[in-house]
């Protein structure tokens, strides 16, 4: 996938209930629950939002979620 987006230069829409794919794949995450959009942010920025050593995009979704 990587591959195709540097190659062809395109955006590619990717929906998965894996976080760990999300954050190797994506450059730009958004986070949704009960069908809205509860954040917006690359890998990296949402892991740093929430100020946890060693944070991953579940422990994301858990703190803006809430399950």
């Amino acid at each position: 996938m990587e591959q195709l987006r540097i190659e062809y230069s395109t955006i590619i829409f990717l929906t998965t209930h894996f976080l760990e794919e999300a954050d190797s794949l994506c450059n730009r995450v958004v986070i949704m629950n009960q069908g809205r959009e509860i954040i917006t942010g690359s890998p990296t920025e949402l892991k740093a939002a929430i100020r946890k050593p060693d944070a991953t995009l579940d422990d994301v979704f858990i703190h803006y979620a809430g399950n």
